[in-house]
Formats: C-alpha cells, structure tokens, sequence
C-alpha cells in the first residue's frame, strides 16, 4: 500500500491553530488524489525555519525514513516552500536530498512538484523553487525588521511588547506597562529582606512556605512548559520560587524604573528606590569577590555597612596578616572611612548580647519567643483571610451599585458618585491594610525559619564562645545592622540595630564607642586593648540615610569627649557610666593566631 507524509511547521510564534489548516488543507488535497486517512503520515513540529535540520526532530526523522526505505513515501506534502524550511542553503539542501532519493515534493501553494511524472528532477521547478526560497528567505528577515521596530516603537511608548510581564508588573487595556498591586507587595518584600542580610535562597523558601506563586503558577498552571533539553515539561502551577529567580529580580532594572529593552533605556513606574536598587546590586556584587569566605565564619557576613558610602563591609582574614571587616569599595576606589578589627568587633556584639538583660530575657525561654511568634502569625493570616473576605465584599457591592444604576430608569448620578467614593475609599485601604499584613506575615515566616532554639540557651551561647558556627547563628538572631564610622581619634562610631522575636528596633539604636585602635601593639603597650562604650541617647543624635551618617562627624567626636568626661567624674554629680573592658578569656577569635 502506497503512503504519503504531510510535513507541517509552525514557528514559535505561531499559535496553535497553524497545524491544524496546514494539515487539514493537504489533508483534502491528498483524498482528492485517491489516497485514504490510513495511507497519511503526519509530521508537524513549532520551530524555526531557520534552523539547522540536525536541530528538527520530525523532519530529521521523516528524512531518515526516506533514506533508510526511499519507497517508503510515494511523496510528501507541504503547504509551501518555506514550510520545509527558512534558510535558502539547507532548504535547498534538503530538496536535493529528496530528490536524489527519488521521493516527490508536492507543495501546494503554488502548486509545484519536484519530479517530472517520468521520475525525473523537474529543472523549470527547481529554478522557481530557488527563487521562491531566497523571496521566503527575504520576507522573512523583513517581517522580522518589521516586528522587531513595531516593537521598539511601542516599548519606547512604554507598552507591553510582549505578553510576559516581569514579577510586580501588569498591562492595561491598552496595552502600557502598569504595576501589579499584589506582585508589588512581595517585590519590596525581596528587595527589603535582601537588604536587611537575608540571603537568596531564604526567601525563596520562604515565599514557597507561604504558597505565593511564581508568575507562572499564575498566568498558566496547567501549560506543560519546556525551558531547555536539561529540563523536561513542567506545568506552569509546579513552578516554584529558587534563589536563581530571587537574584535575577534584584539585578532587573524594571523595578527602579527602567526597563531595557534592545539598547534603550525605557522609564516606567518604579517599585523599589533607586538607593534599595543598588545597595542590594553591591551586596550582590561583594558576595561574587568573597573568594576567602569558604574559609572562615564570619560572625557579621551581610550585617556591617559603611557609614561614609554605604556600601556593605566584608571579611578579610590572612593568617598573621589582615584580620578585618573593611568596606567594599575598596574593591574599586577606597572611600576614607576605616577597616576595624573583626575580633575586636565581634567580640564587642558577644559582650553585648551577653551583659544585656532585655535580650537575656528572651533567652532564658526560647520556646516562649518562638511560640509567641508563632501565634502572632496565626493571628496575622486569620486577620488577613478576614481583611481579603472583606474587600471581595466591598469590591462585589461596588460591582452592584453600577448595576443598579445602569438598570434604574431615573438614576441619581449625584448619589452614585457619592456612594462609589466611599466605597472606593473602604476599598483602598483594605488593600493598604492588606499589604502591610502580607509584609509582616513574610517577615515572620523568616524569622521562624531561621530560628535555632539551641542557640538561643544562654548555656550555649557561652559554650559557643569557641564555636563560630554556632556563634554566627546566634548572631544572626539579634544583630539587624551596624554602620561604621572612623572618628579620626583612634575610636570608631559603631550604631547597632538589634532585633528581638523579629521585631527590628530602628528607634533605640545603640551608640558603640570601640577603641579600634586598642587592638594595636605600640606607644609601649604590649597587650591589646578591647574597650567601648555604650550609649543609647546622644544630644546630638546621629542621624543616617540610606546607611550613610548625616551627622557631622565633628559634632560626633564632641559628644563622645562629653562622655570621656563623663566616665573620668569621680564628684558623683554625673550619672554613671563607663567603659566596658573585654577581658582575654572573653574576646572571640577566628582561629588561634589572633591570640
């Protein structure tokens, strides 16, 4: 019994139905020449024409039928030339290879066959065809010039050019790129975890424990998705968050405003600061130089910043050589502010959390603090199912109130307005209400998935004096931030944000007065020095933005000899205070050559 193939190709940017009238078109032309369904073999496939054949399954495999049986198909069918292919070399290629193997090419628009009826290459057809390939070829290229500037033009008007928009982003009717309220939500969720010293893959698992979905999940749950040979089809509702997603939405431009596109630079609504933008984009960039941090724990990784440019400060240990935390831009141009000592240091931050009662307070019960979050998250999303509830609620009798003005024969536009102002004004702060609830439901989940109980047993931390492991998880539970800042007088301004039970304390600061320059062995002391001072108030209160000190430093320095006087006052008419003394037995070091 004689067959025939049907060779049907679609590009990728075409839809579905394209199969379908290519092979329901020869389909018809096939009967018609007396050939039944079961005398039909079908090959389609959604790839390039421009393609290299190697790289199409179907027609790879319908050509090594061909070869393997040249009497296997008495012919194949196209619709037209450039179905078989878009680059004139190869599609000439492959009609050669048919030819030479004696199979006819019938193609039907316009209707053309390779062989004569003796068999024979058809010369007049072949010649048409080379012309027909290279006008296929030309079309093509153009059309794709074509797109490509509708494209342009419109992205440079600030529409969609396609229909996947970046997490936080959405279009409207008429097709500009506007923000996604929802999305939005969770896109300062990552941008402010990130930059609070929260890692990538964190807060991946973090959105996946609170079921948030990818965009996705949600544009398409149920399409089996292919991304590369690597990976087999997924459908779009499996895929979840991972620490590659997170990195690639801190690195994307969109979400402070600018969109790339080709080699324009497209302004649209931004989400997050330009300042939150970069601070997490050098955070980024200083993690990739870390080439010494496989090597050591470092207790502060992520947690000190520059109080001159903000930047994050690193670890940088070389036995009997550099034992500090510097800033990052000494990378590229060094900014003038000073590296500190990182036994110095985080020895300072284990005394604190050692000699400080309202933290040893949440460490002599720590499943108390854990429960007690807990049940605050459990709060928080019943109040969220109830706040959601409601806004559908109001979202529904808005919907309703149209209706029935619509439908009223006298309607009362004065009272319609009136109503549809209040309840849009119930509505939009339900979604404000909304979004700090997801913002704080997110930050708990965080704490609770870093939470070590262990760690939190006054017992341990005193036994994890020599275990940095250990004493970086500890760490991590109640240090949020530090910002340095050189005095210029051997001391350095040390402003520590802690954080209890999760809650971040930004309105009670500690002030930290480290002798930086105590742990140098000159001017005939020959033991290192670790002293400081801490205070919670100042008259001239330092003041930052965006980590960078505002505060003249000069008025910083006055107020630190202010409180030298203080701690020297022997008349009793000053309160008390003092500096604090680390003795050898309690200093942290990160190995033993810092003895």
């Amino acid at each position: 019994m004689d067959k025939v193939a049907i060779y049907a190709r679609v590009s990728t940017v075409d839809g579905k139905q394209e199969f379908e009238r290519q092979v329901n078109d020869l389909t018809r032309i096939i009967k018609n020449s007396g050939y039944t369904d079961e005398q039909i073999e079908i090959f389609t496939e959604k790839i390039s024409g421009y393609k290299k054949v190697e790289d199409r399954p179907e027609l790879t495999r319908m050509l090594n039928i061909c070869e393997t049986t040249p009497q296997h198909f008495k012919a194949i069918y196209i619709t037209e030339v450039s179905r078989l292919g878009r680059n004139p070399r190869t599609t000439r290629d492959s009609i050669e290879r048919l030819c030479d193997l004696g199979v006819q090419l019938h193609i039907s628009n316009p209707p053309l066959s390779t062989l004569t009826t003796e068999g024979t290459r058809n010369n007049i057809v072949h010649m048409m065809l080379g012309i027909a390939i290279e006008f296929a070829d030309i079309e093509a290229k153009t059309t794709k010039t074509r797109m490509a500037s509708g494209k342009l033009t419109r992205a440079m008007k600030g529409k969609t050019t396609n229909n996947n928009q970046p997490y936080g982003y959405t279009s409207n009717k008429d097709g500009y790129i506007i923000i996604d309220e929802d999305e939005k939500i969770i896109i300062e969720q990552i941008f402010e975890s990130y930059q609070s010293g929260i890692g990538t893959r964190v807060i991946a698992n973090t959105l996946n424990e609170m079921k948030v979905p990818t965009k996705l999940a949600k544009t398409k749950p149920n399409q089996l998705l292919n991304f590369n040979k690597s990976i087999p089809s997924i459908a779009g509702n499996d895929i979840k968050w991972t620490d590659v997603v997170i990195r690639q939405i801190l690195i994307n431009t969109i979400y402070k405003g600018e969109k790339k596109y080709l080699n324009e630079i497209i302004n649209v609504e931004p989400i997050i600061s330009v300042e939150v933008f970069n601070e997490c984009n050098e955070l980024l960039k200083s993690k990739k130089t870390r080439n010494i941090l496989t090597k050591y724990e470092y207790l502060l990784k992520d947690v000190i910043r520059c109080g001159c440019c903000g930047r994050v400060y690193m670890g940088r240990y070389i036995v009997k050589g550099d034992a500090v935390y510097r800033c990052t831009s000494s990378l590229k141009t060094r900014c003038a502010n000073r590296s500190i000592n990182i036994s110095l240091i985080e020895s300072v931050i284990y005394s604190l959390i050692l000699n400080s009662d309202a933290l040893l307070k949440t460490l002599d019960n720590p499943n108390d603090m854990l429960n007690q979050i807990k049940k605050e998250l459990k709060q928080q999303e019943q109040l969220l199912k109830n706040e959601e509830k409601e806004l559908t609620a109001k979202e529904k009798q808005l919907e309703n109130l149209l209706t029935t003005m619509t439908l009223s024969a006298n309607p009362n536009f004065s009272l319609y307005t009136k109503m549809e102002s209040g309840i849009l004004t119930q509505i939009n702060l339900l979604k404000d209400k909304i979004g700090l609830l997801k913002k704080d439901i997110f930050s708990k989940v965080i704490t609770i998935q870093n939470f070590n109980i262990e760690a939190t047993s006054r017992d341990m931390i005193v036994k994890a004096q020599h275990n940095r492991k250990e004493l970086k998880s500890i760490f991590k539970q109640f240090v949020h931030s530090i910002i340095i800042n050189d005095m210029g007088n051997g001391y350095v301004l040390a402003n520590l944000t802690i954080k209890i039970n999760g809650v971040v304390y930004t309105n009670q600061r500690l002030k930290l007065f480290i002798y930086a320059d105590g742990v140098r062995k000159y001017g005939g002391r020959n033991e290192k020095l670790y002293k400081y001072l801490s205070v919670l108030h100042l008259i001239n209160e330092a003041t930052y933005k965006n980590s960078i000190l505002t505060t003249d430093i000069q008025d910083i320095k006055e107020e630190f000899e202010r409180l030298d006087e203080q701690t020297k006052d022997t008349t009793g008419l000053l309160p008390p205070l003092k500096f604090n003394q680390i003795s050898k037995e309690n200093r942290l070091y990160i190995n033993e050559f810092d003895l």
